[in-house]
């Protein structure tokens, strides 16, 4: 019997409902993605560590924080193409196993609304048994993301480059309205579109657009300024470890390493997040706490045969 009857939440309920859940459970989570995803992370440090890049940058006690950045800029540029190749296709590698990762958060926080504490190792075979559908669909959601940038951003150039010759002022000023307008877009389709992995995990749906669209009616604006939050915090404490570790390391393959495991940190939160909100969003539209309660009740209730004597 299913004693975590869901009902829908409210937004802060789901922000507080994201760490609880990110606290209680952070060991199998933060295991899965970084079994999962710390390799890729591996396999850049090597790559940079493999193209000249100081392990630990040596920095001098008479240095100022501009002649770091600057030492730092330095060695960035010597990395060569063959190292910047590799560092794309690693890119791309992570587009594929992010989502299987995600996928893994996701049969965990099921785990526990079905009262059970999720092992690492059980949900990452679960996720790991959907990796084509997974990567398939994830291929196609990101095509249909790069169209949705390319083409309204050559547009954007266009026009840019066409309304400077005519009116500049005009120009600009209206060139950084579309540039809103187009990045406010991309927010509002990431916002419907970004569920599609829950239908390819658990319904079977490929690629889990439509549905992903269905669960997501209605719910739009909520889930913008969920995303825009976690982003928020995510770019915040990033930025803040990033700026203390490029001073005290400078541009080193030790400072790579520490960046990966803290944005590995941040991804369990984050992935957390998102598996909540994707149950909210199922039990508003397929109202399954009423579904739960009925097989409550139906599994709760003797069967009862009544004879005539």
């Amino acid at each position: 019997m299913n004693h975590n009857v869901q009902s829908p939440k409210s937004f802060g309920q789901l922000l507080d409902q994201t760490f609880r859940l990110s606290k209680r459970y952070f060991k199998a989570f933060f295991l899965v993605i970084l079994i999962i995803t710390g390799p890729v992370y591996l396999f850049d440090a090597l790559v940079l560590l493999a193209s000249g890049t100081s392990f630990v940058t040596e920095v001098s006690s008479g240095d100022t924080f501009v002649d770091r950045i600057m030492s730092s800029v330095e060695q960035s540029e010597s990395i060569n193409i063959f190292s910047d190749l590799m560092m794309l296709l690693s890119g791309l590698i992570l587009l594929v196993l992010g989502p299987v990762a995600m996928v893994a958060i996701l049969h965990g926080v099921k785990d526990v609304y079905n009262g059970r504490a999720p092992e690492a190792s059980d949900i990452m075979k679960r996720a790991f048994s959907r990796f084509g559908p997974i990567a398939i669909s994830s291929i196609i959601v990101g095509l249909i993301f790069i169209a949705a940038i390319v083409v309204p951003f050559l547009f954007l150039v266009f026009f840019v480059i066409a309304g400077s010759m005519i009116e500049p002022f005009f120009a600009i000023g209206f060139t950084i309205l579309l540039g809103l307008g187009l990045f406010l877009g991309i927010v509002l389709l990431a916002a419907r579109l970004g569920f599609y992995l829950g239908p390819v995990a658990f319904e079977g749906d490929m690629p889990g657009i439509s549905r992903s669209w269905e669960l997501t009616k209605g719910q739009t604006w909520k889930l913008v300024g969920l995303f825009l939050i976690f982003i928020l915090i995510t770019t915040t404490i990033t930025s803040v470890f990033d700026g203390i570790l490029m001073f005290i390391l400078g541009y080193s393959v030790l400072h790579t390493i520490l960046i990966s495991l803290i944005t590995i940190i941040l991804n369990t939160i984050m992935y957390v997040g998102f598996a909540v909100i994707y149950f909210d969003l199922k039990v508003r539209n397929d109202a399954d706490d009423l579904k739960d309660l009925i097989a409550d009740y139906e599994e709760g209730a003797a069967p009862t045969s009544t004879t005539d004597v």
